[in-house]
């Protein structure tokens, strides 16, 4: 394993303060037993990968990490079993067991809906503020022809010397259908660059446009919180200290995202209309895929900047913790026939 730098041992030291290990102490026979029960590859392998894309991406998620920890509990090596993708360091095996044993993350469900918008929009890549230190999007889905991804953990630290700086970090974990392995990866963004793993994890698919793929989700999901005509609902589990004194785990907050107005009835009416509409007819049409627009220019845009926050929300604008203002423009369908879709970016 690689040496830890003076930043990321001291993002490994605030993490671990998150991980309860009193929690996985006391629950070590219910883990033993959960790994028991679900620890099959009979749960993946014969399963239709499209019945897989409905469940729940932290079970699978925290299924696949309790079985590293008990390859490592056995053998000292979590690499043990087949797996592909470098060993964990010290920040992403703490960032994995607060995922999976720790209430304080915060589970972001989206419907199929709204996913399809969000993974279909480009972005620019930057660290962003989280709106809770620790993220899990709760979502499968198909990140290429076959590759299931089992959610995206997603973590918010700063420079202990300078609080001005900060960073994202990312871990996923996942399965491929193509050669019926597991599969992990980590990465970081800081500097407004992206920081990963050189090892090459799939065939004619670079490590580098994995991480570009999920920084550009992550940074949509962010991104629409702020949207004017999006509401944030947080639904607290009320007994998790029955459940943590009965040897399970706790159950983190759902974060449910509510679409209203304009958008609701773009996104969930008018577009899945068009789509249908295009299903029937003679001649061809594309996805113009939706993008985030980021006035960063404050002296370009200063008739924007001049007005304030309802006008502009009224408009569709949304204002950052910065007070940079950005608009998001949805996917579109263009010209008038059967659809055609780059396979390459298809969610299903």
């Amino acid at each position: 394993m690689k040496e830890l730098s003076d930043n990321e041992k001291a993002f490994a030291k605030e993490m671990i303060k998150n991980i309860s290990f009193d929690v996985i102490k006391k629950n070590k026979e219910y883990i033993n037993s959960y790994i028991n029960v679900n620890l099959t590859r009979e749960r993946i392998e014969n399963l239709d990968k499209n019945k897989v894309l409905n469940f729940d991406a932290l079970y699978h998620f925290r299924t696949n990490w309790m079985a590293r920890l008990k390859m490592f509990e056995v053998t000292g090596d979590p690499n043990y079993s087949s797996i592909i993708g470098n060993r964990p360091s010290l920040p992403i095996w703490s960032l994995n067991s607060t995922i999976c044993f720790n209430e304080a993350i915060s589970c972001i469900e989206i419907d199929n809906e709204l996913w399809t918008h969000l993974f279909d929009s480009t972005n620019e890549i930057f660290e962003r503020k989280m709106p809770y230190n620790y993220m899990f999007i709760n979502k499968i889905f198909e990140l290429y022809e076959g590759i299931l991804c089992f959610g995206i953990g997603a973590a918010y630290s700063e420079d202990p010397k300078n609080k001005e700086k900060f960073a994202n970090s990312f871990t996923l974990q996942g399965y491929d259908y193509n050669d019926n392995t597991d599969w992990r990866m980590s990465f970081n963004i800081k500097d407004g660059k992206l920081d990963f793993d050189a090892e090459e994890l799939f065939k004619d698919i670079k490590t580098k446009e994995i991480a570009e793929k999920i920084a550009n989700i992550f940074s949509n999901i962010v991104d629409f919180f702020n949207h004017p005509e999006v509401d944030i609902r947080v639904i607290k589990w009320p007994n998790n200290t029955k459940r943590i004194s009965k040897g399970k785990f706790p159950i983190p907050d759902s974060i449910r995202i509510t679409v209203r107005g304009k958008l609701h009835h773009y996104i969930y009416e008018e577009f899945p209309q068009q789509k249908e509409e295009q299903r029937k007819s003679p001649n061809y049409s594309y996805i113009v895929r939706g993008h985030y627009m980021h006035f960063w220019d404050k002296g370009r845009w200063k008739r924007l900047y001049a007005m304030d926050e309802t006008a502009l929300k009224s408009k569709g604008y949304q204002i950052d913790d910065k007070k940079t203002i950005s608009k998001w423009k949805p996917q579109f369908i263009k010209g008038k026939g059967i659809l055609r879709t780059k396979k390459k970016w298809l969610t299903k």
